[in-house]
């Protein structure tokens, strides 16, 4: 107990019941735990309601004993000869130690709800409330976080009932709240009502320094009444910290002020590098604008989906120093001219995932990797969840990521090819004769099919930085029947240069990996440190027990 780092990590070994377990052991216990059991109270939110009824009166007790030390105080010689010392404050003994609170909601209910008229306070609540001094669960909420000075505020959500309802809870926030808060969440998804935007500016224009990301799903509407109350508001300065914006679900109200809250938001988000949107239609234009104008420093765009194809335009073409890192969602239809407007940043763009977008085809895609000479991560599908699998599999026609040169049938050079590090893409369109499936493509000579695969090899083979190779989807629900081998006796053993190879996956693929194959792997690839999808059946198991006996440190998905 005399090294104070162990002590740390002692205790975040232990659940709260083993910290109050401790406190009681000796006074050297209490004075090393005692911190630690009210440095995170988030958990009251899940507590018993008699463990939430014992804070909320400790938070009451400690309040009525301030109010009527304040109230004694202007008594005059009456407070000097009988109230020489405050009177005692267990929570003031306890908060410097907190930095983790439940969420504003849940606090209001906690002190809406659980707070009692104990006997002990019986009279004193009664006298205060005599004098209107009786305080509301908002009034316990304020007191709570003015005796916090160390809280910590990692992630906020606010409704927009949170932010509409009551005028009292939204000063709270954003005097108390917001300033601490490095990612703040306002609004819901398919909200029906809007919110005012002097609202949005006033809790907006407390967040400090310290935020990093922001989301926002509002629909923002305006009143002339409104109008003489928002140019009031002084001009906030810049979050210098945040680097992530994400605009999900938003919408602009008819009159036609409320557009000026995005400027307004626009001129804070300085620093902003990531940027997320979808379903911005009605503010996609200023969006753009403010972009071009005050975020010099984005590089990176995710577009959810939801968008019209001009407005994907718009959006791509405002960049001031071109995209790094570009991700399209799966609804995300690309044309022709949407490509080309991406084609343009070439010569800055390092990432790249299209999750199956439908409307381009297998020769566009193919561009990227031929164009860009810095990319260095590229994805052709979404590779899913267990909770949301791919109802389909696009896949990459086995002919088009061959690229050859039609004169002389030699394979044509990818400025990417020193750079790339990650590609995630299903290869597809190859003969398999060993899998005897009608519906599978049929070889038109024989060996066709090897006689391509030796092709796709080929190609691979030249991404001699490649880290990761993903060639199977993990969580679709259908087969690629027509993928690679992956077998020795197909040319895999042209991959042999892959030196910096640490992960494979082949998951959901008809391959024909068993024993020498993996063997021939460890040898050739050194730095392997993953392998995902060898089928437990057939030659796959004989492969996997050896890879278990003789590598354990190569993890099998």
């Amino acid at each position: 107990m005399d090294i104070t780092e162990l002590d740390e990590l002692l205790s975040l070994q232990l659940s709260p019941h083993d910290l109050a377990q401790c406190v009681r052991v000796c006074k050297k216990w209490y004075d090393v735990f005692v911190p630690h059991l009210w440095e995170d109270l988030s958990c009251l939110h899940n507590s018993p309601t008699l463990q939430q009824q014992a804070f909320a009166n400790l938070v009451l007790e400690d309040y009525l004993h301030e109010q009527q030390h304040q109230a004694a105080r202007g008594h005059g010689q009456h407070y000097a000869r009988s109230s020489r010392t405050p009177p005692p404050r267990q929570l003031e003994n306890y908060s410097p130690w907190i930095r983790h609170l439940p969420s504003p909601i849940s606090l209001l209910y906690i002190f809406l709800h659980t707070v009692r008229d104990p006997s002990q306070l019986r009279l004193l609540l009664k006298g205060l409330a005599l004098r209107g001094l009786a305080p509301t669960a908002v009034d316990l909420m304020r007191y709570l976080y003015q005796q916090c000075p160390n809280l910590h505020i990692q992630h906020l959500a606010l409704h927009r009932s949170d932010l509409v309802e009551s005028d009292d809870f939204l000063r709270v926030i954003a005097e108390y709240v917001a300033p601490r808060t490095q990612s703040l969440h306002l609004g819901m998804p398919f909200c029906p009502s809007d919110i005012p935007s002097w609202r949005l500016k006033y809790l907006l224009s407390h967040c400090s320094s310290a935020l990093e990301e922001l989301t926002l799903e509002i629909k923002v509407s305006y009143s002339e009444k409104e109008r003489e109350q928002e140019y009031e508001m002084a001009e906030p300065t810049p979050w210098v910290q945040l680097k992530r914006l994400k605009l999900l679900q938003c919408h602009d109200k008819s009159s036609f002020y409320s557009r000026e809250f995005w400027p307004w938001l626009w001129r804070r988000c300085g620093q902003v590098e990531q940027l997320e949107v979808d379903d911005i239609t009605k503010i996609c234009k200023s969006l753009a604008i403010g972009m071009l104008t005050h975020m010099p420093h984005l590089t990176k765009i995710h577009i959810a989906g939801a968008l019209e194809c001009e407005d994907i335009q718009e959006l791509l073409s405002r960049v001031r120093h071109g995209w790094k890192d570009v991700s399209m969602g799966r609804k995300v239809f690309l044309t022709q001219s949407t490509m080309d407007t991406l084609l343009d940043h070439h010569a800055t763009l390092e990432r790249l995932v299209l999750r199956g977008n439908f409307g381009l085809s297998d020769n566009e895609k193919v561009q990227f990797l031929a164009c860009c000479p810095k990319l260095r991560d590229f994805a052709d599908f979404d590779t899913g969840t267990p909770n949301e699998p791919m109802m389909s599999m696009t896949g990459l026609d086995a002919f088009s990521f061959i690229d050859q040169d039609p004169r002389t049938g030699a394979l044509k050079p990818w400025k990417c090819e020193p750079s790339l590090k990650a590609l995630r893409l299903v290869i597809l369109g190859i003969p398999r004769p060993d899998l005897y499936r009608n519906e599978a493509i049929q070889e038109a000579y024989d060996d066709q099919g090897r006689e391509i695969q030796k092709l796709v090899y080929d190609r691979l083979a030249r991404l001699t930085h490649l880290e990761t190779l993903w060639l199977g989807g993990k969580y679709s629900r259908r087969l690629p029947y027509e993928c690679l081998e992956m077998s020795l006796e197909s040319g895999l053993y042209e991959l042999a240069g892959l030196k910096a190879l640490k992960k494979l996956n082949v998951s959901r693929m008809k391959t024909q990996i068993g024993l020498q194959e993996v063997q021939w792997m460890t040898e050739h690839w050194p730095k392997l440190q993953v392998i995902a999808g060898l089928q437990e059946k057939g030659p796959g198991k004989e492969a996997i027990e050896w890879l278990l006996e003789n590598h354990p440190e190569i993890h099998l998905e």
